[in-house]
């Protein structure tokens, strides 16, 4: 067991996150104890609470660095694409991919069961930093349209991407991984073409 003193406040936070993440590779939140988080990180339960209020609270850290892992690939995307569309259509994969890759932690971002307070308000400011990436996008494929109407816009795609992404998590959208990314670009494209016009 290692001692406290082995590592900094910074280290042993982000030891603690990536104990977490590796977990919810294989396993929901609901199935995961501080216990486990503790015995991954090599240290007691009780350094775990010297640096979070709660599990919650740490879950929420993990949920926040998701967050930044998934604007950093959009944005990553829409700086290598062309076009306004294939920006778009590069930010639907991502979605989707991500949501694949960890499971676990994407539907953290719907769970009711993770109390969130005041001091978790920097996660709403996250999930409307990947909103405006979203309205800047649609506002470059329809740039005569109003700003309430972009803002309607991207609520109607993301709740169609968020859809496939549910459906293909519960495996009654498509046949593999493969086929799945490919609804999400044909439907995303069926979007943009109606909606801009």
């Amino acid at each position: 067991m290692a001692r406290r003193s082995d590592h900094t406040r910074e280290e042993l936070t982000n030891l603690a996150l990536e104990t977490a993440e590796q977990l919810l590779l294989e396993k929901s939140v609901s199935e995961i104890s501080a216990r486990q988080i503790a015995k991954g990180m090599g240290y007691t339960v009780g350094t775990l609470y010297t640096l979070f209020t709660n599990l919650d609270d740490l879950f929420i850290h993990i949920l926040g660095r998701f967050l930044d892992q998934l604007y950093q690939r959009c944005q990553h995307a829409i700086e290598n694409e062309t076009t306004a569309l294939k920006r778009v259509r590069s930010c639907g994969k991502i979605y989707l991919q991500t949501a694949l890759d960890q499971q676990h932690i994407w539907e953290m971002l719907f769970s009711n069961k993770l109390q969130r307070d005041q001091s978790h308000a920097w996660v709403e400011q996250k999930i409307e930093l990947l909103f405006a990436m979203l309205n800047s996008l649609l506002k470059e494929l329809a740039p005569n349209k109003t700003d309430i109407k972009i803002e309607q816009g991207a609520h109607m795609l993301w709740g169609s991407v968020h859809g496939i992404t549910v459906l293909s998590l519960q495996g009654r959208i498509g046949s593999n991984q493969a086929e799945r990314l490919q609804l999400m670009d044909e439907m995303i494209c069926c979007f943009v073409q109606g909606w801009s016009r």
